[in-house]
């Protein structure tokens, strides 16, 4: 079905980037009312107007249905059908949706580096913002009910204590779903890591750095900007959260998922100090350097949360240091040594990044 949808948004969009963009949101849009689905609420039916709602209503292992495979089908011929026509109707090279390639001339922000990067940094940052809080905010909405219908299941209490989970229903619900925030945060800090290779791949950092510009201050004004992103997002999925809970009554006070929301933070900042180390000493292997980190840290954590593993294996997990907030108080003292980590890896690529040569793609 996503396919069909990937062929589909290649024909609205110009640019790979803005296509990936739109498919994710409708993956993102499914995902999510069929979490709401599955909440164990009243609103079961809404299954039924999720593409993933569908295939979770086939049951392929046990009282197999036929049924949804009618949806399925449409859905796939649709989008399919509609991609094939829609490229023979526009030009090679552009996409069905009209991009301006003029605009008049915006100055704000553009009188130091530092604003700049706010400039290049917000359009991205919005986007995930909203993704990050929606996606908080219908964890915490479904929270309680979620709690209820998992009540007792010893696989879930075993998952949670192997996490440093100490606080069972809507606490250990809520201490689980903060580890997709976390994991979501993280991402972020490759993209922007990554963001800030491109700058310098793509030859755009060379014509601040043609001008009394030093690039220890074009780098720190970049890292601060989306150090203080990542600091706002990791406040924003807590108080998103705070506002779905609230809404059903779960009794979680505020103050302790504004804690778990930015309980996520630290591993999102040491990936970025990672990133920044790696850009500054092995440039062109940024991308693959912060990613697999991400997928290692949740490769380790979901087979450490099912399996007895070695600790020094799970240690190597940036998501392993995470505690479970609000089901278990927050490790400080691992956060303040991750961002410690993260803050050492950033001085020391900056150190790298001013005494090479600017590398291009």
């Amino acid at each position: 079905m996503f396919i069909a949808v990937g062929a589909f948004t290649s024909q609205l969009a110009t640019t790979r980037r803005r296509a990936a963009s739109l498919g994710g949101g409708m993956l993102g849009v499914a995902y999510l009312i069929r979490v709401v689905a599955d909440a164990g609420t009243s609103l079961g039916w809404l299954r039924w107007a999720s593409p993933i709602g569908w295939v979770e209503e086939l049951h392929p292992l046990e009282g197999s249905h036929l049924l949804p495979l009618l949806p399925i089908g449409a859905f796939v011929a649709t989008f399919a059908g509609l991609s094939v026509h829609l490229a023979g109707t526009r030009d090679v090279g552009a996409g069905v949706l009209a991009e301006a390639d003029s605009a008049p001339a915006r100055t704000g922000l553009l009188g130091s580096p530092t604003g700049l990067s706010v400039r290049l940094l917000r359009p991205n940052s919005v986007a995930w913002l909203l993704a990050v809080t929606t996606v908080a905010a219908v964890e915490g909405l479904v929270a309680r009910s979620a709690a209820a219908a998992a009540s007792g299941s010893a696989a879930i209490e075993k998952a949670l204590g192997r996490l440093g989970g100490q606080r069972g229903g809507t606490l250990a619900y809520l201490g689980l779903s903060f580890l997709l925030v976390a994991i979501m945060l993280s991402l972020v800090a490759a993209g922007h890591a990554v963001a800030n290779r491109e700058e310098e791949a793509t030859g755009r950092v060379e014509h601040l750095l043609a001008r009394p510009v030093g690039r220890g201050a074009w780098l720190a004004g970049r890292l601060g900007v989306e150090a203080v992103i990542l600091f706002a997002f990791g406040a924003a999925a807590g108080v998103a959260t705070w506002i779905g809970a609230a809404s059903q009554h779960s009794g979680v006070s505020f103050g302790s998922l504004v804690e778990g929301g930015l309980n996520t933070v630290p591993p999102a900042l040491f990936l970025l100090g990672f990133g920044t180390l790696v850009h500054g000493v092995a440039p062109r292997i940024v991308t693959p350097a912060v990613y697999g980190l991400v997928a290692w840290g949740f490769l380790v954590e979901f087979v450490g949360s099912v399996v007895t593993t070695s600790h020094w294996i799970l240690d190597t997990s940036i998501l392993y240091h995470l505690a479970p907030a609000p089901a278990a108080p927050p490790h400080w003292g691992s956060a303040a040594a991750l961002v410690g980590l993260g803050a050492a890896c950033a001085l020391a690529g900056g150190v790298a990044f001013r005494r090479r040569d600017v590398l291009g793609a």
